[in-house]
Formats: C-alpha cells, structure tokens, sequence
C-alpha cells in the first residue's frame, strides 16, 4: 500500500446525545437502541427519549419499593399498597399520584 495512502478507520460512530438528561437506566437503554437503530428524526427521537425516561421512572419506583416494600403499615395500623407500588396511575380517578 502507498503510504500516501490512509486505511479508512473503521468502529462504531459514535451514538447521539438525548435531548434531555437521563439517569443510568435511560441512558443505558438510549445507548442501545441508538447502536442498534441510529434514530435521527424527530419522531423516533421523541418517542425513545419518552421510553428511556419511562425507564428512569420505573427504576426509581423500583428502588422505592425495595426500601419500603409493596405494602406500608399506616399510622393507624392498617396495611395498604404503596403507592408507587400502583404506577402507572389508572385512569380511574388516581389523582394523587400527581
């Protein structure tokens, strides 16, 4: 090969950045699907970027759960669901999920 001659660098293009911060679970999951899919318009962008902060949420969730448990003990003693174990909130009226 002439030496003026360059071999082209072959690897992995580099992944885009989210529009919005992301916490390790969405990041992970945007770097991923970014290697596998190269999403560029704004459709797909919008919609991964709203699956990947759905993953932060349910992983924070997660770790609530696993610190108190999916049922919480009330100060009057009775034993209910935590709430977070609910999410998503229903359509039904779950107001205070807000």
């Amino acid at each position: 090969m002439d030496e003026n001659t360059k071999k082209p660098i072959v690897g992995k293009p580099a992944t885009p950045n989210p529009p919005r911060k992301l916490g390790e679970p969405g990041m992970e999951l945007w770097n991923t699907v970014q290697r596998e899919y190269a999403i560029t318009d704004c459709g797909g962008t919008e919609l991964l970027m709203q699956a990947c902060l759905a993953a932060d949420r349910a992983a924070a969730l997660a770790a609530v759960i696993d610190q108190d448990g999916e049922r919480i003990h009330t100060k009057s003693g009775t034993v209910r669901f935590h709430r977070v174990a609910a999410w998503p909130p229903t359509v039904h009226g779950d107001a205070q999920f807000k």
